[in-house]
């Protein structure tokens, strides 16, 4: 993983509420960013009981601390898709904004743990040792 604060590629675990309504839901997104270009899946819990995940698809863009992307449900148990709007903090650690189906509304936030160069060389040390 790059160290660049603007690269957002890796595992985000997120929680999403909707406004007016008592949904809350939480996902695992794996994103890569390659450029501001992003792309990957999304996986969460299917809350209707059909089935126990849901899957989807993102793609999306990243400005500064803009970011924008499109979750396009793979058909399975849905088939939607859903927009979202959130900004970057500055160690691009955590997204936090909203998302919106056509006229539904809510919120969500996504944090991920970033590793420094130095940090992974000194854990693969360790477990050279071990």
């Amino acid at each position: 993983m790059s160290e660049s604060t603007d690269d957002l590629t890796g595992i985000w675990y997120g929680r999403y509420d909707a406004v007016g309504r008592a949904e809350t839901n939480t996902f695992i997104a794996n994103l890569s960013d390659d450029g501001g270009t992003l792309s990957g899946t999304i996986t969460e819990p299917d809350t209707s009981g059909e089935t126990e995940v849901r899957r989807a698809f993102v793609s999306g863009a990243r400005t500064g601390s803009q970011v924008m992307f499109v979750k396009q449900y793979d058909g399975a148990v849905l088939a939607h898709a859903v927009r979202y709007f959130g900004v970057v903090n500055g160690d691009a650690t955590q997204i936090a904004g909203r998302w919106q189906i056509v006229r539904e509304l809510g919120v969500f936030t996504m944090e991920r743990e970033k590793f420094s160069t130095a940090q992974i060389e000194q854990e693969e040390e360790v477990e050279a040792v071990r």
